[in-house]
């Protein structure tokens, strides 16, 4: 069985739960679920996304083998454990198995990411996917810590070490070595704006960008949060219009439309974090609602469809336009909470009623492909 269809499953589960705690809490079932609502959209929905592309993926992005039955199984096992740990308020044993999965995902990367290879050397985006999964490591590792040790500090740090140095710079990383080719770019292995001999092609680029995005996370502990923002947002936009070029390719297919707005709504969320630092939610939403919310319905979509083996039309109908619009008002609603707070808790259930829409008629085209078998030719 293929790794994506198990845990793409698994992940629309936590898509699902993660945002009905807000339902829930804005019928007074439950206490604030802000701890509960991270840990289930990042570690559960996000996190679950990514291995299943990871482990689908790792062996031809890396010319090394496919994903074992070992691995696959226990990061499976691990993103159902964070869930259910954590909706049974267990949220120590929820980071454990978050911590669990992300070290299966490090050392299957770096076990397949020696050079030289007889088929070829792992694409220079690696640098990427390494530095994400270290840096989600090490996130983890602040989360197990500061749950055991109720350190506030441990959880917040922990959480952003996850969100922007995992999260984010693996979305950098592999974007970059899918996006130019769905926006149907001749050469996307060309950075023109920075081809210089020194560079080595793109590796100057990548490595600058990854130490950008690394030290950000530096920064924000030293407390110095506006250079920081800044860093992050210079270091993504480079790869954004140097790399991805979402202001240039094709537009006649749908998801080509869905990666470009997802590019647009990740540098105008990392930019509103730059210039609207009182409300450093409003960029964090419009980053992860607009852009990763897009990002994952689009590139899961496509690995459905083609690892699946259906007719390429089918990818259009997974991205309804119903789905799209209902991302894009689930946005609207929850930036309207940061600006009109006296009324956040409707606006928090009202936006994850959304959420749930949007992404409940996604899995009703999504689900029945995942879990049958290949259609016969």
């Amino acid at each position: 069985m293929e790794p994506y269809r198990p845990l793409f499953v698994i992940g629309l589960a936590h898509a699902l739960a993660g945002t009905l705690v807000w339902m829930l809490a804005g019928m007074g079932l439950l206490v604030y679920p802000g701890i509960l609502h991270r840990t289930l959209m990042i570690e559960g929905f996000e996190q679950s996304f990514i291995a299943g592309f990871l482990l689908t993926a790792l062996g031809g992005l890396t010319h090394g083998g496919r994903s074992t039955t070992l691995e696959v199984t226990l990061v499976i096992v691990a993103q159902l454990g964070v869930g259910v740990a954590a909706l049974t308020g267990h949220l120590v044993l929820a980071h454990v198995c978050f911590l669990a999965g992300m070290l299966v995902l490090l050392v299957a990367a770096v076990s397949r990411a020696r050079p030289g290879r007889s088929h070829g050397s792992p694409p220079q985006e690696l640098i990427f996917i390494v530095t994400a999964l270290v840096s989600g490591l090490a996130g983890a590792s602040m989360l197990v810590a500061g749950a055991v040790k109720l350190d506030g500090f441990l959880l917040a740090f922990g959480n952003r070490v996850v969100t922007f140095g995992e999260v984010l710079t693996l979305v950098v990383g592999v974007g970059a070595i899918l996006v130019p080719k769905f926006l149907g770019h001749r050469s996307p292995v060309t950075v023109s704006t920075v081809a210089r001999p020194w560079w080595r092609g793109r590796i100057g680029l990548y490595w600058i960008v990854a130490l950008l995005l690394t030290g950000s996370l530096v920064l924000e502990v030293l407390g110095v949060s506006l250079p920081a923002a800044a860093a992050r947002a210079i270091a993504v936009t480079a790869i954004l219009l140097g790399v991805w070029k979402i202001h240039e390719g094709r537009t006649e297919n749908r998801l080509a439309l869905v990666l470009r707005l997802a590019g647009y709504a990740i540098l105008a969320g990392l930019w509103a974090a730059l210039f609207l630092p009182a409300r450093p939610l409003i960029g964090e939403h419009i980053v992860f609602v607009g852009g990763l919310g897009l990002l994952t319905m689009g590139i899961a979509s496509r690995v459905v469809v083609a690892h699946g083996g259906w007719p390429a039309e089918d990818e259009a109908g997974l991205l309804h336009p119903f789905c799209l619009i209902a991302l894009a008002i689930t946005l609207v609603v929850r930036l309207s909470a940061e600006i009109v707070p006296e009324h956040a808790p409707t606006l928090w259930a009202a936006s994850g009623i959304l959420w749930m829409v949007a992404w409940l008629a996604w899995g009703s085209r999504a689900v029945p492909r995942i879990v049958m078998p290949k259609p016969r030719v």
